[in-house]
């Protein structure tokens, strides 16, 4: 199976599928820096609790407006440059955190790189699918256990680069150096092409499209797991960068060990990733959504009950094990 996936249809072997996964495990390695090392980036820029969430927020915002237009201009034709363009710009705004002078220039970085980012690891998620439609579950499954990795590998790469005594500028640096080269590579590979045997892209009439808005809308299952598959995003990063300022601000942890101790919620989730698959042939997806909500609720009620670092511990390996499969089962289910 491996070896059919890795081959292309002319029967040459392929790198594409490698490296468009590769795209998610740097990509949660290296989203994990500014959330893991907030307690240093509130320390060299003296921000408040209010400008960490406006960090955030202006991210997800410029995403929010610019990924639809993307998303439908990049579905007529290769999608090679859309993503080499995404991880280009990526590599300059972590150029540009890593060496603002301000919070109004470290805002204006995290504005353009979230949309970068989105379109960069969206299109190569739907890459990975066009090059085998058939195997679809089997390609986000890999795509799923790597972003998996990728988590648990990201608090330690920066516990080490804070131990030797490097600082938010150097985690920035590392990380546009990686999507400078991811670039390069992806810049390099063969995509395949959605035009149809006459050259030509299919355009869709823009009236079918607003039909499909309107039928969509109107489809409350849909609008229902659309809203669940959004309140995942509270128990991920920007959840895990606010616990890391509870640990920093409140337990009095050292930038350091509050890298390693984001392991334990990583290896969590990975847990709870792996077992899905077993758990979806045997119930619902409704239902194990319902008691892993519960699971997470336990973690939450845990970590505001204690002030002791341990009991932080468990309730966020807790946390993770209940909250790591909301978005892959809301998605599913849309």
């Amino acid at each position: 199976m491996l070896r059919r996936f890795l081959y292309s249809r002319a029967g040459k072997i392929s790198l594409l599928p490698a490296v468009l996964l590769s795209v998610e495990l740097l990509d949660e390695i290296v989203s994990g820096f500014p959330v893991i090392a907030l307690p240093l980036i509130r320390t060299q820029f003296g921000l408040s609790y209010s400008q960490v969430a406006l960090i955030f927020s202006v991210g997800a915002l410029s995403a929010m407006l610019l990924d639809p237009i993307i998303s439908i201009v990049s579905d007529r034709g290769s999608k090679r440059w859309w993503v080499a363009g995404g991880l280009l710009g990526l590599a300059l705004s972590d150029f540009a955190r890593g060496s603002a002078p301000n919070f109004a220039w470290l805002l204006l970085a995290f504005a353009c790189g979230t949309p970068a980012g989105s379109t960069a690891v969206g299109l190569a998620q739907a890459s990975l699918i066009d090059l085998a439609p058939g195997e679809s579950t089997r390609s986000m499954t890999r795509w799923t256990v790597l972003g998996g990795v990728g988590d648990l590998l990201s608090p330690m790469v920066v516990a080490a680069l804070v131990g030797i005594g490097l600082g938010w500028p150097a985690l920035c640096w590392l990380a546009g150096t990686i999507w400078l080269l991811a670039a390069l590579v992806v810049a390099s590979q063969r995509f395949p092409d959605t035009r149809d045997e006459t050259g030509s892209a299919e355009v869709v009439p823009y009236r079918d499209l607003l039909k499909g808005m309107r039928e969509a809308l109107r489809d409350t299952q849909l609008l229902r797991w659309g809203v669940v598959a959004l309140v995942t995003s509270m128990l991920d990063e920007v959840f895990v960068g606010f616990v890391a300022l509870y640990l920093h601000d409140v337990l009095h942890v050292n930038p350091a060990l509050i890298a390693l101790i984001m392991t334990v919620p990583m290896i969590g989730g990975l847990l709870s990733l792996l077992l899905l698959g077993r758990l979806l042939r045997r119930y619902p997806a409704r239902a194990i959504l319902f008691w892993l909500a519960l699971i997470a609720l336990v973690g939450v009620i845990l970590l505001l009950s204690g002030r002791t670092l341990w009991l932080a511990i468990v309730a966020l390996f807790i946390i993770s094990v209940g909250a790591a499969c909301w978005y892959p089962l809301a998605k599913g289910a849309m």
